[in-house]
C-alpha cells in the first residue's frame, strides 16, 4: 500500500544519497518498527525526518524543519516531507515511484540542510531534475 511506497521510496533516495557520499548516512523504518542502533552525529545528536503523502501540496514535494520544544535558541531537530504522488501521465516515461525517489532525494537534500542550486538539472534546483540516477558531488559540498 501507500505507507509500503513511501518505504521503498525513501530507501532508495537514501542509497542514492549514501553512494554519493560514501558512507552511511540515514536509516529508513516503517512506522511501529523499532529504532535500529545508529551513529550518532558528531554533536552527538540524532535526528528524525518523518514522511508522508501530502496530496493537498501543489508541489511535486514540501519540507518542514523541526525543531526541539522548549529549547533556546531553536535548534533543528529533524524535518518532515511530504511528497504529492502524481499521476502516471503527468511523469512519463518514468514511472510514479521512479518520479517520487527523485522528489524525494531532492527533499532530503532539503531536510539535511542544503538549499536551491541555481542551476538547471542540478537536483536541487526548485525544478528538481528530469531523470536521477545519482547525485553529483560538487552541488552536496
Amino acid at each position: 500500500g501507500e505507507e509500503a511506497l513511501l518505504v521503498r521510496v525513501f530507501r532508495k533516495a537514501a542509497k542514492i544519497w549514501e553512494d554519493t557520499l560514501g558512507r552511511s548516512l540515514l536509516v529508513v523504518r516503517e512506522a511501529g518498527e523499532s529504532d535500529p542502533p545508529r551513529e550518532e552525529k558528531e554533536d552527538g545528536e540524532t535526528y528524525t525526518i518523518e514522511v508522508d503523502f501530502g496530496e493537498w501540496n501543489v508541489k511535486n514535494g514540501y519540507t518542514a524543519p523541526s525543531v526541539k520544544p522548549n529549547r533556546w535558541p531553536l535548534r533543528r531537530s529533524g524535518a518532515k516531507i511530504f511528497l504529492r504522488k502524481r499521476a502516471a501521465s503527468e511523469v512519463a516515461p518514468r514511472s510514479v515511484e521512479e518520479a517520487l525517489t527523485a522528489t524525494a532525494c531532492h527533499e532530503l537534500g532539503h531536510a539535511m540542510g542544503l538549499s536551491h542550486h541555481p542551476r538547471t538539472g542540478e537536483l536541487m534546483h526548485f525544478m528538481g531534475m528530469p531523470y536521477l540516477d545519482r547525485l553529483h558531488k560538487g552541488e552536496i559540498v
